[in-house]
């Protein structure tokens, strides 16, 4: 598995923790002690001891070593001691014939922002519906592939996110050591630093040149092919019963089309042959309408949607990625897409 960063030790917690370690030392015992001693991995009962007295608020109700007019905590025993690095590694393809990867198998990633830990389950949900439509001959050879074209990049995109927090959390050079402190100390007072110092760690990966998507020509303010797509609250309706939901509800283990207006002959036509769900999306109510539908009460949907036409409409893949998008419902468009999205060939 190639390094996408080398490990090192100005790159892991080794470095960061022995300096607090020492601070704590000096400060409890008067005395010094060399950085590499700690870095070495023969760190003494006494520098945890030091440490956790440092940090401790109340230690009226367990035993104590007095260090001059300091103290330090003693309730506890030293069962294990190691020094944590991280590492930035992927293999450059999740499949090789028959056998696929994920999850650490595939990839390794800091652990800030739980980005490991996110990634093994994405690989798995971006996996499990591909790999069952192949198995039961609905989906081509194509989707195990764009399997590992996808995650190869979301690893990749969240190494690089994670590599920042960690640079963030055990800065690597002077440089990087003041622009941390910097964002520290405005972050107190200031609201424009403080993403700095705690920034979201849950943002979705775009894939936006997927094999199995279709390139999106609509551009414009609206969520991108490629990205997942966005919910909001609808109404379910069907004749006399209703209930209250959101969008992705509706999206479950077979693609969703999702489509403004009443187009069902023609989506009917475009999916014959392929399991499709297919959801009407209606501004409002509408007594002629016969059948299932959504209804956009809260009027959110077609902000969230970026959709400004009365006609268009999205492919939903099972993972909740936008696999197409179409101002008017055209026959052979969604055909293709339909087609591409599962992994087969399209006529164009």
């Amino acid at each position: 598995m190639p390094y996408l960063e080398k490990p090192s030790p100005e790159n892991s917690y080794a470095k960061t923790h022995a300096a607090l370690l020492v601070s704590s030392y000096k400060r409890f015992t008067g005395k010094d002690l060399l950085p590499d001693e700690i870095a070495s991995g023969d760190i003494p009962r006494v520098l945890f001891e030091a440490h956790f007295g440092l940090v401790s608020h109340n230690t009226d109700s367990v035993p104590v070593f007095n260090y001059g007019n300091q103290t330090a905590l003693t309730a506890f025993e030293l069962e294990w001691k190691s020094l944590y690095t991280f590492q930035c590694r992927s293999i450059e393809r999740y499949r090789h014939g028959r056998v696929l990867f994920a999850g650490d198998a595939a990839h390794l990633v800091p652990i800030l922002g739980v980005r490991g830990l996110t990634s093994g389950i994405d690989d798995a949900g971006n996996l499990a519906w591909k790999l069952a439509a192949v198995i039961q001959g609905i989906g081509g050879d194509r989707l195990l592939d764009s399997y590992s074209e996808e995650r190869v990049f979301a690893a990749h995109e969240n190494i690089s996110q994670a590599r920042k927090s960690t640079l963030f959390m055990t800065p690597p050079s002077r440089g990087h050591t003041l622009m941390r402190d910097a964002a520290l100390s405005l972050a107190v007072a200031h609201e424009f630093a403080r993403p700095l110092v705690n920034p979201r760690q849950t943002t979705a990966i775009v894939f936006p040149t997927s094999i199995i998507n279709t390139p999106d020509t609509l551009g414009g303010d609206r969520p991108p092919v490629g990205a997942t797509l966005p919910t909001c609250p609808v109404e379910w309706r069907d004749g006399n019963r209703t209930q209250a939901c959101h969008l992705l509800d509706h999206v479950r283990l077979r693609p969703t089309i999702v489509q403004f207006g009443d187009h069902r002959a023609a989506l009917a036509e475009a999916s014959s042959g392929h399991a499709v769900d297919v959801v009407t999306l209606l501004d409002r109510p509408d007594p002629a309408f016969d059948g299932p539908c959504l209804i956009d009460n809260w009027q959110r949907a077609r902000a969230v949607l970026g959709a400004s036409g009365p006609d268009e409409g999205i492919l939903v893949r099972p993972d909740g990625h936008i696999a197409a998008r179409w101002t008017s419902p055209d026959v052979g468009f969604i055909r293709d897409a339909l087609r591409r999205a599962l992994g087969l060939e399209a006529s164009t």
